[in-house]
């Protein structure tokens, strides 16, 4: 499997981006999803879409950081660190809002805060799109 992620990520450059974009999109959606839930059956098809958006984010940041950083293993190991302190901080500031202002109340808060980070992914998308352009056209001039 680490071959044919190899050979993806070589033929497409930008993938990682892609992948974090396409991720923060369907967690938006799940959230979304999740507000207007109405049976557990709904929400099982939801599980099965947020599933896929963190596998998305997940391989998307690990190709970020292995492609950027010569130490795999640490870069790896602080990522799970901090993915670990995400959930005991967001566990907490979720438990605070539904106890203050109800549960459908965290899930509109969760789709602010991953419309908020669709947009810095794609910020920070289009300015490495502009930085590799300019590495390109430095390369050819000398």
């Amino acid at each position: 499997m680490g071959k044919v992620m190899d050979r993806i990520v070589n033929k497409h450059h930008n993938i990682n981006f892609m992948l974090l974009q396409l991720g923060t999109m369907l967690s938006a959606l799940v959230f979304i999803l999740y507000y207007f839930a109405t049976s557990y059956l709904y929400l099982i098809a939801v599980q099965v879409i947020l599933g896929v958006s963190w596998s998305l984010l997940y391989l998307g940041s690990l190709i970020n950081l292995f492609n950027n950083n010569r130490s795999k293993a640490s870069t790896g190991s602080l990522l799970e660190s901090i993915i670990s302190i995400a959930v005991i901080v967001g566990s907490m500031l979720g438990g605070m809002i539904a106890e203050l202002f109800g549960l459908k109340s965290v899930m509109l808060v969760s789709f602010i805060l991953n419309v908020c980070a669709f947009t810095i992914v794609v910020s920070r998308f289009k300015i490495s799109i502009r930085v590799s352009m300019l590495n390109g056209i430095v390369r050819r001039r000398v």
